[in-house]
């Protein structure tokens, strides 16, 4: 006859796992534990005859520190279009420093750059410091979704022992999904 405490163990064993199982999924879709989340993409009509496409993500950099990333395409009713991605870090933590173009780098060591465009969100007076912008019209058609892809961000130091004309550099990582709808945005009429 078996003893019941040994027989007690698959059983424990078998609930122990289950468990362990239902807290990684429920950690995966909270986004605790996996790879950051996807765009998500949207059209909208601004005005008669203006429509803005836009995929909107959110990233964290190589300290962990969290960015809104958002890629739009706004046509205007007489024709012009500009394809634009703005970056927006949390406020205070992350200030972008301008002008300073938007190193676009692969895997394979090929590196573009976008322009700047923070003057086309206002009067420097008004724009907020956690916020860049730079026009992807140049790049875009070089991005591959299969080829990991990283955004360089120049920032104003963050130390507060450094001259605040310091400068840094800050990686984010684009998941294939937000290349795949940064071409979808690009590619909208």
């Amino acid at each position: 006859m078996r003893d019941p405490k040994l027989q007690a163990w698959p059983t424990l064993l078998s609930q122990l796992l289950q468990s362990l199982l239902l807290l990684f999924v429920m950690f995966s879709w909270v986004g605790i534990i996996g790879s950051p989340a996807e765009a998500v993409m949207f059209q909208q009509q601004e005005a008669p005859g203006q429509i803005l496409t836009q995929s909107r993500s959110s990233l964290r950099d190589i300290n962990g520190r969290s960015w809104q990333v958002i890629c739009f395409r706004r046509q205007h009713p007489d024709g012009n279009q500009v394809l634009l991605v703005r970056l927006v870090g949390f406020p205070g933590m992350q200030d972008v420093s301008h002008p300073h173009d938007l190193e676009v780098k692969t895997a394979l060591g090929e590196v573009w750059y976008a322009p700047d465009r923070v003057d086309l969100i206002g009067p420097a007076q008004e724009r907020p410091s956690n916020v860049g912008q730079y026009d992807l019209e140049a790049v875009v058609d070089y991005l591959k979704p299969e080829i990991p892809t990283r955004l360089g961000v120049t920032l104003v130091s963050s130390n507060p022992t450094d001259n605040p004309t310091e400068i840094e550099t800050i990686e984010l990582r684009l998941t294939p999904g937000i290349l795949r709808e940064w071409q979808q945005v690009a590619d909208s009429d």
